[in-house]
C-alpha cells in the first residue's frame, strides 16, 4: 500500500514507485499487488487517518511504503498502529501526555518484546505474543529534508474537533525502514527548502539541549548543526546546489535520529500551537519561535528547574555554548572571560537570525500575516495549550504559562 499526497501523485512519483514494485516483482517472479491512498493532506488529521485507515482494512497490505514529507509520513504512522490494532478504539488515549515514555496511562503496544516468542512458552505467551505483535511493516520514503519522522517515534495529528495539534509518540510507531533519497529533493523550489531545513535546525538545537539528552543524543544533533549551519549546506541547498541538498537531506534524517531518543523543547510547543491557530508552516513556526526560546532558556536562574533534570544545576547555557563552538563561532573575549558565554550565545543567536533572513523565513507572526486583533484575543488559549503540549516537559528550563505568554508576544511582532 503506497500512502501518498495529492501533489506527488501529481508529479507522477506515485505512479514511478508503483511501477518500480512492478518490476521488480516480476524481475522475482513474486506477485504483488498494489493499492494507494493519496488524500493525506499537510497537518493530517484524525478523519483523514480514519479515512485512510477504513481503505487499508480492505485491502490488508503486509507492507506500508509512505512517500513524502512529515505529513504523509506521520499519517501513515498512526494508520499503521490503528490496523495492526484494531482493540485501539480510544482517539483521545492517543493524545495523553506523558511524563516517561515508558509509563503511561493509555497502553501503547509493545511491538519489540522478543522475549515472548510465539514457538515458545505457554499458549498464553503465545497469545500475549499475537496481540500486540506487529503484523504490517512501515517503510518511509521522505521526500522533504527536515521533520526526520522517517526514524522517530513521532506523529503530529490535528483533531479538527479543537484544531489542537497533538504530538503522539510511542516506540512502536517508529518505521522498520527509511529509504534516504536525496533524489526526491533535487527539483524542490527553495521555499520547500528553507522552511523544513529550518525545521531540522530547530530539531538539532532542541535535542542537544533537552533535559533527555546524553552521550549518545548529542553527536547527531552536532553533526546536523555541523552539515546545515557550519558547512553552509542549508544555505547552498536554497540556492539549488546538489550537493548540499543531499547534505540536508541527511543531516535531516541525523536530527531524526536525535529528537527520538531525547525529544525537543518549547520552540516546537509554541510552534504546534501558532501552527494550527494560524495556518502556518510548522518550519516556518519553529524559526519564529527559536531566538526567543534561546534567549528564554539562556538563564542560569530559572523560576522553576525542569522535571527530569539531568544535571544539578541549569546548564541550557553552557550547552547553547557548545552549540555555538560546534559551529566554529568565535568572540573577542576568552573562554576564562565572564563575557565568554553570553557574547557567544548572542553570537549563536545572530548566526541564527541571518539564516534565517538568507532563507527568506519570516522573522515574526505579524509577517505572516496574522492579525493583532485575532492574536491577541488567543493569547491566554495560546499559552495554555503551549504549557500543555508534549514537548514541553523536556525543555531544559520548564516555564510559567505567564512566561509563554511573553514569548509568544514577542514573536508576533518582535523580529530578534
Amino acid at each position: 500500500m503506497i500512502l501518498s499526497d495529492r501533489a506527488l501523485e501529481d508529479i507522477g512519483y506515485v505512479e514511478k514507485l508503483r511501477r518500480m514494485i512492478l518490476r521488480s516483482s516480476k524481475d522475482h517472479h513474486r506477485p504483488v499487488a498494489i493499492e494507494t491512498f493519496v488524500d493525506i493532506e499537510p497537518d493530517p488529521s484524525f478523519t483523514t487517518i480514519l479515512r485512510g485507515l477504513e481503505q487499508l482494512r480492505n485491502f490488508k497490505p503486509r507492507t506500508i511504503l509512505a512517500l513524502g514529507g512529515g505529513s504523509v509520513m506521520d499519517a501513515a504512522k498512526v494508520i499503521r498502529l490503528l490496523l495492526d490494532h484494531p482493540e485501539i478504539n480510544d482517539m483521545d488515549g492517543l493524545k495523553l501526555r506523558f511524563l516517561d515514555i515508558t509509563k503511561r496511562i493509555f497502553t501503547f503496544p509493545s511491538s519489540q518484546d522478543h522475549s515472548l516468542s510465539p514457538d515458545k512458552g505457554s499458549a498464553q505467551k503465545k497469545q500475549h505474543h499475537e496481540k500486540w505483535a506487529r503484523n504490517t511493516d512501515l517503510v518511509c520514503i521522505p521526500t522533504t529534508s527536515g521533520t526526520g519522522s522517517e526514524v522517530s517515534p513521532f506523529a503530529v495529528v490535528t483533531d479538527p474537533r479543537d484544531s489542537i495539534k497533538y504530538p503522539i509518540c510511542s516506540y512502536s510507531m517508529t518505521p522498520q525502514m527509511a529509504i534516504v533519497d536525496s533524489a526526491f529533493t533535487e527539483t524542490l523550489p527553495a521555499s520547500q527548502i528553507a522552511a523544513p531545513g529550518y525545521d531540522a535546525i530547530v530539531h538539532a538545537i532542541e535535542s542537544y539541549t533537552s533535559v533527555m539528552a546524553s552521550s549518545f543524543t548529542r553527536p547527531s544533533s552536532a553533526r546536523a548543526l555541523q552539515l546545515l549551519i557550519a558547512n553552509h549546506h542549508l544555505e547552498k541547498s536554497f540556492s539549488g546546489a546538489k550537493e548540499s541538498r543531499a547534505a540536508v537531506h541527511h543531516a535531516a534524517t541525523l536530527a531524526g535520529c536525535a529528537i527520538a531518543n531525547a525529544f525537543v523543547g518549547i520552540a516546537h510547543s509554541i510552534a504546534h500551537q501558532i501552527g494550527a491557530k494560524f495556518h502556518i508552516a510548522h518550519g516556518i513556526a519553529c524559526a519564529i519561535t527559536l531566538p526567543h526560546v534561546i534567549r528564554f532558556n539562556s538563564t542560569e536562574a530559572p523560576l522553576k528547574q525542569a522535571t527530569f533534570p539531568q544535571y544539578s544545576t541549569p546548564d541550557a547555557r553552557r550547552r547553547y555554548v557548545e552549540i555555538a563552538v560546534i559551529l566554529g563561532l568565535h568572540v573577542d573575549v576568552q573562554p576564562n572571560d565572564p563575557q565568554y558565554s553570553q557574547q557567544m550565545i548572542d553570537k549563536l543567536l545572530q548566526t541564527l537570525v541571518s539564516l534565517r533572513e538568507k532563507l527568506g523565513l519570516p522573522a515574526c507572526l505579524a509577517e505572516c500575516g496574522v492579525d493583532r486583533n485575532a492574536f491577541i484575543s488567543s493569547l491566554e488559549e495560546l499559552a495554555v495549550r503551549s504549557f500543555d503540549d508534549q514537548c514541553t516537559g523536556t525543555n531544559p528550563r520548564y516555564p510559567l504559562i505567564s512566561e509563554l505568554k511573553q514569548i509568544l508576544l514577542d514573536c508576533y511582532e518582535n523580529p530578534n
